[in-house]
């Protein structure tokens, strides 16, 4: 799929803008990248692995057609804005908070891991 959305990036983007495209969408990809192993463990440990797999198949489609648009809005951004990335950096940030709360409110009792050995082992 990344080199599906890479192609569809070198194609849309303008020649002298490509390295940045390519970048945003690298960028992009990040989040989602770290978070979805861990939501993916949340979810197994709850609900079970076939409703792991439907999730990834669904989100992984939504998020291949969301990856392109995201690289068309952000061009327009950059060009309406003059190259100012605050404003993506900012759209970035938000996605990333939102994630993690999602996360913490689907799953609030993670506690951490005790590593060691257990009371009365050698």
């Amino acid at each position: 799929i990344q080199l599906a959305a890479l192609t569809f990036v070198i194609d849309f983007a303008p020649i002298a803008q490509r390295p940045t495209y390519v970048g945003l969408s690298n960028l992009a990809a990040v989040p989602f990248a770290a978070g979805a192993p861990l939501l993916g463990g949340v979810i197994a440990d709850h609900a079970g692995y076939p409703l792991v797999f439907a999730l990834t198949l669904a989100l992984a489609f939504a998020g291949a057609l969301g990856g392109g648009l995201f690289q068309l809005l952000t061009g327009r951004i950059l060009d309406a804005t003059g190259g100012n990335y605050a404003s993506i950096f900012a759209v970035c940030g938000f996605a990333y908070v939102t994630a993690w709360t999602i996360i913490h409110l689907l799953a609030p009792r993670l506690e951490p891991v005790r590593l060691g050995s257990p009371e009365g082992s050698l």
